[in-house]
């Protein structure tokens, strides 16, 4: 199974979050962020689809990049 990438949007606290687009790779999701972020200053989260959670804020991301991945069982 290819592992896909669901960035959101959370638009405040108490509400779910708004799905903006899916991507392929951890480095398209790293990149995307960055551009949303500069236009709109805001939460962005990814979701990956392999490991069933999410990565995010951008903030962490990069933190993420860098950590060992285990696949989900």
């Amino acid at each position: 199974m290819d592992t896909t990438y669901d960035i959101f949007q959370r638009l405040n606290d108490a509400g779910p979050p708004l799905w903006i687009e899916t991507v392929t790779s951890l480095e398209q999701a790293k990149r995307r962020l960055a551009g949303l972020s500069s236009k709109k200053p805001g939460t962005y989260m990814v979701f990956d689809s392999r490991l069933g959670t999410f990565i995010g804020p951008l903030g962490s991301l990069s933190n993420f990049l860098s950590a060992p991945r285990r696949p989900r069982s």
